[in-house]
């Protein structure tokens, strides 16, 4: 009822249908995040450690040179909700090799 998306719907009760969202919900969700870092020795190794510290999965893993010292890394992972994922980039992004971290929305 606080959704502005449906305010106008209430003049319309046939259009209208009450749902609830699962507070206790185990599943996680599959997302994306690109991380900027620099090309050291060990950096990646370190990359998928810390995210593994975190009890997210890795679904997949690209990598892709810019200017032979920097390189973006996308990485497809598991998250249970927001804060979860929050908590996974706020880790990465405290690693020193790591320059900026970001989740992409496609």
């Amino acid at each position: 009822e606080s959704c502005r998306n449906i305010r106008g719907y209430q003049k319309e009760p046939e259009k209208f249908m009450a749902v609830e969202w699962d507070k206790e919900t185990e599943q996680e969700f599959i997302t994306e995040i690109k991380v900027e870092m620099f090309n050291h020795q060990g950096a990646l190794a370190n990359l998928t450690a810390a995210i593994n510290t975190t009890t997210s999965n890795i679904q997949s893993l690209n990598t892709e040179e810019k200017d032979g010292r920097v390189y973006s890394t996308f990485i497809r992972l598991t998250a249970r909700d927001r804060v979860h994922l929050a908590n996974i980039m706020r880790k990465i992004r405290v690693m020193p090799d790591v320059i900026k971290v970001t989740r992409n929305r496609n």
